[in-house]
């Protein structure tokens, strides 16, 4: 691929995340006017807007498995839990305007949602065993229970960051072992 239809390319799947994630207009005009780009240039890229909608959710799944390994390697391994499953929450909130799409994508490729839950299991559970070998967080926990939890909070409502804020840190004060120490307060 020439180096310029690289960078459209990257433009327009910023710009689809940005449309989604703002909950407006998320038309291919839209889109294309955002990342200031002719509609053609998504449909040559893409194909369709089904296309653009799958390259955007496999490369934020892409971002979030990146990011376990990055975490893994460069945060304490309990913030490396939390900082993954915070970024799981805002990843899925920015994709809230696409889950009609992706409901079709799903229903035409079972294969898709699978594999993909099947990624975000794996990330999660980089960080996750690297906080257990380090004996920060619970060995009886599992990444699939704590996908279910985050999902949970995910689901509770619509609120914002601060309620998203607050139930993560009720989730890892449920799976650590012991409480950091720029956390507990004075007596």
């Amino acid at each position: 691929m020439r180096a310029d239809a690289r960078r459209n390319q990257e433009r327009i799947i910023a710009a689809t995340l940005e449309c989604f994630a703002e909950g407006g207009a998320t038309g291919i005009v839209d889109i294309a006017n955002r990342a200031g780009v002719g509609a053609g240039s998504i449909y040559r890229s893409f194909g369709s807007r089904s296309k653009l909608v799958e390259t955007v959710y496999r490369h934020a799944l892409a971002g979030l498995v990146s990011e376990a390994n990055l975490l893994a390697t460069t945060s304490t391994p309990d913030h490396a839990v939390e900082s993954w499953l915070r970024s799981f929450i805002t990843n899925y909130r920015a994709k809230r305007g696409m889950l009609q799409d992706l409901s079709a994508i799903f229903a035409h490729d079972p294969d898709l949602q699978t594999s993909s839950r099947e990624q975000a299991r794996a990330a999660l559970s980089v960080v996750l065993s690297a906080a257990q070998q380090a004996g920060t967080v619970r060995q009886d926990v599992v990444a699939a229970d704590l996908l279910s939890l985050v999902h949970g909070v995910i689901g509770s409502s619509a609120h914002g960051s601060d309620r998203d804020t607050l139930l993560v840190d009720v989730i890892m004060r449920g799976i650590r072992t012991t409480e950091p120490a720029s956390r507990i307060s004075a007596p």
